[in-house]
């Protein structure tokens, strides 16, 4: 057992924090999205974490987690369709910000 725990504590060391930016991410259907969609997903079953921040055009929570992916989506105004976020800095903005900086 000692030697199971050990083995576990030398893979936690190896593992990496990876943070992702992405314009847009899932739900958005696209090539991008996709791509980090999926690389996300390898980099967690390699034992790594993973974290995303995106935009947030939709009605979509600021904060979540799937898939065992940190999820950050950062307000945005939504321009050409969604295709063009730019981010605002109101409240929910300045809340995440002060989330990360602890």
């Amino acid at each position: 057992m000692k030697k199971y725990i050990r083995a576990i504590e030398q893979v936690k060391k190896m593992s990496k924090h990876y943070c992702i930016f992405s314009a847009q991410y899932y739900p958005h259907v696209g090539g991008v999205e996709r791509y980090t969609l999926y690389l996300s997903r390898k980099l967690i079953a390699a034992g790594n974490e993973v974290t995303i921040v995106t935009s947030n055009t939709g009605d979509l929570s600021g904060d979540e987690i799937q898939e065992g992916i940190q999820i950050y989506r950062l307000p945005c105004y939504d321009l050409l369709g969604g295709r063009y976020p730019v981010f605002k800095r109101n409240k929910e903005f300045k809340k995440l910000r002060n989330k990360w900086k602890n």
